[in-house]
């Protein structure tokens, strides 16, 4: 308390988000174990919770590799979560090098973010109507029998 009154002070916290990926050897149930300790971290730090979202289970967009024990592990799924925080600047490498040294995360990123989120609205692009006017076709002249006769002659050659 008495660290995060003293940078509140100073103006130097700033709001964070940090994403992370648990790996899915982890057991579900054994997850909570995982977002506490990220969520004690925090803390241990005189970082304010402003809000996160426990870790779903998901397919991730490409492949991640990482290496652990030695071996390179390959990640095709994983569980993604996140926690806003605000915190002080100078505590944030130690922030890191605590989340680091976490085996069961696969990979985090932390982020500066605004306090309040910002749901982005999306452009809605129209289609204009497209009209189909069938053209109207030019009437074929009309041919005669004996055009017709001349024409059929003309192309059978014996």
């Amino acid at each position: 308390m008495v660290s995060e009154q003293n940078t509140e002070e100073k103006g130097q916290t700033r709001v964070y988000e940090v994403a992370y990926l648990v790996s899915p050897h982890v057991a579900e149930d054994k997850i909570a174990e995982v977002v506490s300790h990220i969520k004690q971290a925090l803390e241990q730090r005189g970082a304010f919770v402003i809000s996160d979202e426990y870790p779903k289970f998901r397919p991730l967009a490409y492949t991640v590799v990482r290496q652990h024990e030695g071996k390179n592990e390959k990640y095709q799924t994983a569980y993604f979560g996140w926690v806003k925080f605000e915190l002080g600047a100078s505590t944030l490498a130690d922030l890191k090098k605590t989340l680091e040294q976490e085996n069961r995360l696969i990979r985090f990123l932390i982020v500066k973010v605004d306090r309040e989120t910002k749901l982005s609205v999306r452009p809605q692009f129209w289609r204009k109507e497209t009209v189909h006017k069938e053209t109207p076709k030019p009437d074929a002249p009309k041919m005669t029998e004996a055009e017709i006769d001349k024409t059929i002659e003309e192309l059978v050659v014996e």
